[in-house]
């Protein structure tokens, strides 16, 4: 939630003529805050409490693109982002804690909630900073808890993610060692 604080803040913060400005990843401004809607609704929508019922697409670009043609105005979009975090917090928050079992639908394989939190605020925190340089800002770097449940993230999908483009080494090991405020240690 806190990610989606500091993201809400750089978007208020976005002047009329930026919106049509081009981030590093090709949308406009305004196309990539209404990607951000389009991706916090998909998650909504896979705990069950969907905040656009009538846009079911569940592949990335093809959501993108369906909110890209239905909300023009940058209002709209915020207004959709911002209704499908709170659904998601409000979701999170009725659970005492998230249970280790608690998985989700999401982009096509079944992940744990919280791990889809955790890739939720790190694309918040990319996609501020892509916003930061429309708006002539520098880039940010999150809390140090965020920073290292990335980083947990990161090193607990290594594995599974070399299976995928099949380089792994069957038996064999290695260090994964990141330093700096968020790091750690992982044997992967």
């Amino acid at each position: 939630v806190a990610a989606a604080v500091r993201l809400r803040s750089t978007v208020d913060a976005l002047d009329p003529v930026d919106h049509d400005v081009v981030t590093a990843n090709g949308l406009s401004a305004r196309d990539l805050v209404v990607h951000l809607a389009a991706q916090e609704s998909l998650f909504a929508q896979a705990l069950g409490i969907p905040t656009v019922p009538d846009i079911v697409e569940l592949e990335v670009e093809a959501r993108t693109a369906a909110f890209v043609a239905r909300f023009h105005e940058l209002d709209d979009a915020v207004d959709v982002w911002r209704r499908s975090v709170e659904a998601v917090r409000a979701w999170v928050s009725e659970r005492d804690s998230l249970d280790d079992a608690a998985t989700v639908a999401w982009l096509g394989s079944e992940l744990p909630v919280d791990g889809v939190l955790v890739a939720r605020a790190f694309q918040n925190w990319l996609h501020r900073d892509d916003l930061r340089e429309v708006q002539g800002r520098g880039p940010t770097v999150p809390p140090v808890v965020e920073l290292h449940g990335m980083a947990e993230l990161s090193a607990a999908i290594l594995s599974p993610g070399l299976a995928v483009v099949e380089r792994t080494r069957p038996g064999a090991t290695a260090p994964l060692v990141l330093t700096g405020s968020g790091g750690g240690e992982w044997l992967v």
